[in-house]
């Protein structure tokens, strides 16, 4: 079990004000599944928080907000002493519900997961499949499908989530209008069970948040050279240039087109793989290797370990395996991912140089 957030602790000794007996409608229901922004028209924002089923407030760490009430459209938060604080009133609009108070704090819905069927046991994992680019990402996310987890169509970044819910697996990556700006572990909050959404998280206090919000986090990593030719094949076939300097690169030919990917992309994706290496490298349990799953063979000490995050997990999950490994995906690449073959000196400068090499030792690649 993840172990308590603080904000988690402290509301566990105070009195909570919620009561399991009073059924909501589907619109009410959708408060527990909605990270809000919290704020007043005065100070500005707050911060992010959501409320959760049993009456605490998650996400959200202040004595004033500990935990909530919510009644006849009203929604009172209390103090920490158990003192009744902001009150608001519900405004139900295209399914969500916006809160205002009349002395103008508001909480504002950032996204609202849709209501589960409820198909699975409560007792299943809430999974964030946390990976490095181009380590696997998809596959897991097909193979979790096949195994009856419910896909959110999220990709959780270190500063927002990309909602992908209306578009289809090609649109997802060549558009970036569907950015939503909340805190990773609101995703986590308001995941049911069953569920599951897919992250590169950049920091690793994003990944213990995650944790502490009851998420359970299974990892991919790749030696990271080989990373970098499979994000260049995937830029070139898959996304399309975003700016004119992004077209630059792409018309070079040869290794100088991976030297020059790699120049241009230094200070962005690369920068970003780098730290997703490290925010993964201090795990020692869910752990994938891309090597691995390409080679449809999971291996036993992973069985166990997933098969400890819900029985008979691991076990499914190195069935499905073989049946996944090279089926279609939205980022399945048919080239060759082989970093020896577009390398250099000046590749190899690059790799030591940018700390690349560093972070790909930190997670198991390269050693000396």
């Amino acid at each position: 079990m993840a172990p308590q957030s603080p904000i988690e602790s402290k509301a566990n000794d105070v009195q909570l004000n919620y009561s399991n007996q009073v059924i909501y409608t589907p619109d009410e229901e959708n408060i527990f599944r909605t990270v809000y922004s919290f704020g007043s028209a005065r100070y500005g924002c707050y911060g992010s928080l959501c409320l959760k089923r049993d009456g605490r407030v998650a996400i959200y760490d202040h004595q004033n907000e500990r935990t909530f009430s919510y009644r006849d459209k009203s929604l009172t938060f209390f103090h920490e002493n158990g003192e009744p604080g902001v009150m608001l009133s519900c405004i139900e609009h295209a399914q969500q519900c916006l809160f205002l108070s009349t002395d103008r704090h508001y909480l504002i819905p950032l996204i609202t997961l849709p209501n589960s069927a409820d198909t699975r046991n409560p007792n299943c994992a809430r999974i964030i499949v946390n990976t490095i680019p181009k380590s696997g990402t998809y596959l897991c996310d097909l193979i979790l499908t096949s195994l009856g987890y419910t896909s959110l169509h999220l990709h959780i970044f270190t500063d927002c989530t990309a909602d992908n819910r209306s578009l289809t697996s090609a649109e997802a990556h060549r558009t970036l209008d569907r950015l939503v700006f909340c805190p990773p572990e609101g995703i986590a909050a308001v995941m049911d069970p069953g569920e599951f959404a897919l992250s590169h998280l950049e920091r690793r206090q994003d990944v213990l948040r995650c944790q502490q919000e009851g998420a359970i986090t299974i990892h991919c990593v790749r030696d990271l050279r080989n990373c970098l030719l499979s994000l260049m094949h995937f830029k070139l076939d898959v996304v399309g240039p975003r700016s004119p300097a992004d077209q630059v690169w792409r018309s070079v030919a040869g290794r100088d087109r991976f030297l020059a990917f790699l120049s241009f992309f230094a200070e962005l994706d690369i920068k970003s793989a780098i730290a997703c290496a490290y925010a993964i490298a201090p795990e020692t349990t869910n752990v994938l290797r891309f090597e691995d799953l390409v080679s449809g063979l999971l291996p036993p000490r992973t069985i166990g370990e997933f098969n400890a995050i819900e029985p008979g997990l691991g076990t499914q999950f190195a069935e499905a395996l073989p049946l996944a490994v090279g089926a279609p995906t939205s980022t399945l690449s048919k080239r060759h991912a082989d970093y020896r073959e577009h390398w250099s000196e000046a590749a190899q400068a690059f790799y030591i140089e940018s700390g690349l090499r560093d972070a790909n030792r930190a997670i198991g690649y390269d050693l000396p």
